[in-house]
């Protein structure tokens, strides 16, 4: 598995240590700053989310909290700088930027889509492009595995962002009775996103169920919604 590999980078770059400072350092600094900004705005749209009564939205916010935790932690260890610094960003600025939830779902959609994902993209492009034959350091593929990996469940988060949307234009509170949105599953792994309990490999990491897992517990509990027939 995919994940069996990282590791074996990981530790390998232990024992060696040193990453490409010049493009490895600064790529994952500047990625790792924009998600410690992107999980403070998260953490008060689920807030908004649960004053305007959308709690399953706000438990959407809640889970994706607790997937950027792990990106940025995989980030940290990948460029071997776990004691990174994390950059400070003013509570005004912060909820200036808060509006009705449909407007924050619809920001954080055109967010991810034009502006994260697009930068996860470039920047795996950039690394690869310096790698030689005579260049290439095992610690090149763990920084590129923590990017794919943050590419791959940023592309979750715009699915389910979209699911959101279409179930906010039928006035529904997010409650299809297909599927429990009450009781979100994170990769442990790779931060990847699901509802209900995992029955397969992650489709990310390729991690085994086990790896999931569940914020039921951290979640309140609210009456839940059925659409009517």
């Amino acid at each position: 598995m995919r994940n069996n590999n990282l590791i074996k980078a990981i530790e390998k770059t232990t024992k060696i240590g040193g990453i490409k400072i010049s493009v490895s350092l600064p790529l994952l600094k500047k990625i790792i700053d924009k998600e410690l900004l992107l999980k403070q705005q998260y953490q008060l749209f689920e807030k908004q989310a649960r004053e305007e009564e959308y709690p399953n939205i706000a438990n959407v916010f809640q889970a994706f909290q607790k997937g950027l935790n792990i990106i940025i932690r995989n980030h940290k260890r990948a460029i071997r700088k776990e004691d990174i610094s994390e950059a400070e960003h003013s509570e005004k600025d912060l909820k200036s930027l808060v509006k009705s939830t449909r407007e924050n779902i619809e920001k954080s959609k055109l967010d991810l889509s034009a502006q994260y994902i697009k930068e996860y993209k470039e920047a795996i492009k950039k690394i690869k492009n310096t790698l030689t034959e005579e260049s290439y350091r095992i610690e090149d593929d763990v920084v590129i595995y923590s990017l794919q990996w943050g590419q791959g469940v940023k592309k979750s988060h715009v699915k389910v962002l979209k699911l959101v949307q279409k179930y906010l234009k039928k006035e529904l509170k997010f409650e299809p009775i297909n599927l429990d949105y009450t009781n979100p599953y994170v990769c442990e792994v790779c931060g990847h996103l699901i509802f209900g309990k995992p029955k397969r490999l992650c489709p990310v990491c390729d991690n085994p169920p086990e790896f999931f897992d569940s914020l039921e517990n951290n979640i309140k509990k609210e009456p839940v919604e059925q659409e009517v027939s």
